[in-house]
């Protein structure tokens, strides 16, 4: 059973050893990689997942009091000379190069063991890392998210910073920053990065920064007031359907749309994948097609909810924009790929109980 006293349960530390390194990329595969067929650097053969880069990479590594790997996360510059080709694009490292690559931390492949979801580990290592890696002199911190996590790094003090990316594997990522400085705009989510990094001497050149995010980026959902999110929906909606759509949002929503994230869609983006289900994304402008479990084809406009459960996938038709979020129920809304804006009532309901 997974520990639930926190950090004094666990030892946190960088792997040392060639021993402990293929030891990381073991456990990748075990936990997350082994159902992905297209991924680079994954070697069923071989049970393990690594890439060159993870040769020049710090890999930090979380035992239980049994001495039992349960988490792994790999930090890399964002200035080494052999990264993954796709990550130049998923990350514009081009667009990044001004504030200096040896600045950005990439962190990636942060892989937990699933018997201990929902326990502390995940936020201690979180805290282990940014310390560790701020104090070595990483200025900003990069990552990309499947959508369902993406509000979870957000309420760490990541923002999407571009637009979404599907790999070559099929997968759907949102690339994601943590400016250790934003604390105007990001610090009441940003607690726990502040309190693990107290004392150390932050980069300041966060304006610099804003300036190289995505143009339609807007401050995470989750740093605003319940009713702040509620209008914003509001508005958009009522912008497109003269009110109707509006109308079917109850005020208790606006608890629930704090715990979703904003999104900005571009034409010709796929971004719902089955293993990143479940996932209910409400499309607020734009238009869309969404391809259910049956392969059959669904007109998505303004007000409507696109299902992660039987929507194989959308594509996007015209720019816009949507929020998504992860009910708690499981088994809600499986019978339709696309839902109608009435729907809220029953999410709301549900998700309520739930929280």
């Amino acid at each position: 059973m997974p520990d639930a006293q926190g950090a004094k349960s666990y030892c946190l530390r960088p792997a040392a050893t060639e021993e402990e390194r293929e030891a990381v990329y073991a456990f990748r595969y075990l936990h997350y990689y082994s159902h992905l067929a297209e991924v680079p650097g994954v070697d069923h053969a071989a049970r393990r997942v690594y890439s060159p880069h993870d040769d020049t990479s710090v890999h930090l590594t979380g035992y239980n009091k049994n001495g039992d790997l349960i988490i792994v996360g790999t930090g890399t510059r964002a200035s080494t000379e052999n990264l993954p080709n796709e990550w130049h694009k998923i990350f514009c490292l081009e667009r990044l190069a001004s504030l200096g690559l040896e600045n950005i931390l990439i962190f990636s492949r942060l892989v937990e063991h699933s018997d201990y979801h929902g326990s502390p580990i995940f936020v201690e290592f979180f805290k282990y890392a940014a310390r560790y890696f701020t104090e070595r002199g990483s200025a900003y911190s990069i990552h990309y998210c499947p959508p369902p996590l993406v509000p979870l790094y957000e309420r760490l003090g990541f923002r999407a910073y571009g637009k979404g990316y599907t790999l070559a594997s099929g997968l759907y990522r949102i690339p994601m920053i943590l400016l250790p400085s934003d604390t105007a705009r990001l610090g009441s989510v940003m607690t726990t990065f502040c309190r693990a990094t107290a004392g150390i001497t932050l980069h300041d050149e966060v304006d610099k920064a804003f300036q190289l995010l995505f143009e339609d980026a807007t401050p995470p959902l989750c740093t605003m007031s319940a009713e702040d999110c509620l209008i914003l929906v509001r508005d958009s909606l009522v912008a497109v359907q003269a009110g109707d759509a509006a109308s079917a949002v109850p005020d208790r929503a606006g608890r629930i749309i704090r715990k979703a994230t904003l999104f900005p869609l571009a034409e010709g983006d796929k971004p719902l994948h089955s293993n990143d289900a479940p996932l209910l994304w409400l499309l607020l402008e734009g238009s869309c097609t969404a391809v259910d479990a049956d392969g059959r084809e669904n007109p998505v406009t303004p007000g409507m909810f696109i299902n992660g459960y039987s929507c194989r996938q959308f594509t996007v038709r015209e720019p816009g924009r949507a929020l998504f979020f992860t009910p708690k129920k499981e088994n809600i809304a499986t019978a339709l790929a696309v839902l109608p804006s009435s729907f809220w009532n029953e999410l709301v309901t549900t998700t309520e109980r739930n929280i």
